[in-house]
């Protein structure tokens, strides 16, 4: 990789300085150092995909139809273009799969799942609640408090099975 440059002097006479003249470079260098800049280029490409992409087979490996997504950004893309709002772009999801129990999405690099089933919503709110807690929904609790105190946002520490967390909760309502 190192390129070696050498250069022939050429002494004219005792009282003149020396000159030097560099020498081509042999072309076997130069094709080796291109090449290992091109190897290295392709390397951190395919690094950066496979970092982009690497569960993008999370629900089909569980057989669910999911919207294929783009590397890093998932299904967010139009949002992040600033082509649609948020809301029209979860509305465009949700319906993506009509007639079909769950959709998969991606929200940037995580998986996130629709559920447009309401026997499947009320088994899950109801008798798997206990398992649907510390979900995140893009919205921090500081921010809109109202909205982060719902049963939808309810965290780890709470239970509605608890009755001092229950009554934590009522007294927000």
């Amino acid at each position: 990789m190192i390129c070696k440059i050498m250069c022939l002097a050429a002494v004219t006479s005792e009282s003149q300085n020396i000159q030097t003249e560099p020498a081509v470079m042999s072309l076997l260098e130069v094709v080796w150092s291109y090449s290992d800049w091109i190897l290295v280029a392709v390397l951190l490409m395919s690094a950066m995909y496979t970092l982009g992409t690497w569960n993008h087979d999370h629900f089909s490996k569980q057989n669910i139809p999911y919207v294929k997504p783009i590397p890093f950004l998932g299904n967010m893309a139009p949002v992040f273009f600033g082509k649609t709002s948020n809301t029209h772009n979860v509305n465009r999801l949700y319906r993506s799969h009509r007639g079909q129990r769950v959709t998969g999405t991606f929200r940037y690099g995580q998986p996130s799942t629709y559920i447009n089933d309401p026997e499947l919503i009320k088994t899950i709110m109801i008798k798997d609640f206990d398992h649907f807690t510390d979900h995140h929904f893009g919205v921090p609790p500081d921010r809109d408090e109202l909205f982060t105190e719902t049963l939808i946002f309810l965290r780890g520490g709470c239970s509605l099975h608890d009755p001092l967390s229950f009554k934590w909760m009522v007294e927000y309502v």
